[in-house]
């Protein structure tokens, strides 16, 4: 759903007539996500360097953030989003997607085309 200027404000998924989770934007860079009929919970919160994720947003009422950084090019473009999983001060590289504290790698081509992976 979007407003009359183009502003997303939610998205719900859904497989076949079950809603799976529904997403409201807002527009102070808040998102909140609401899994069935469960409760609506705070998913991001995102600023200028990143986004705060909360880690637990489907499983209980508290809330775990996890700190998410974003390196962007001159057009703004997201080349690197990166976090620290473990909280030992260092960005680990690890091949896993589960342990990697490198979430998103992105390269582009001189004329903005992305590098297909």
């Amino acid at each position: 759903m979007y407003d009359a200027t183009g502003t997303k404000l939610r998205k719900t998924t859904k497989v076949g007539a079950t809603v799976q989770y529904v997403q409201d934007y807002l527009p102070n860079g808040i998102e909140y996500r609401q899994t069935g009929t469960g409760v609506k919970r705070v998913e991001s919160v995102y600023h200028a360097e990143g986004r705060y994720y909360n880690t637990n947003v489907d499983a209980a009422d508290a809330i775990v953030w996890r700190k998410e950084y974003s390196f962007r090019d001159y057009l703004g473009n997201t080349r690197l989003a990166f976090t620290d999983r473990n909280a030992n001060g260092i960005v680990d590289i690890t091949g896993t997607a589960s342990t990697s504290d490198v979430l998103q790698e992105n390269h582009y081509y001189a004329f903005g085309l992305a590098f297909e992976e």
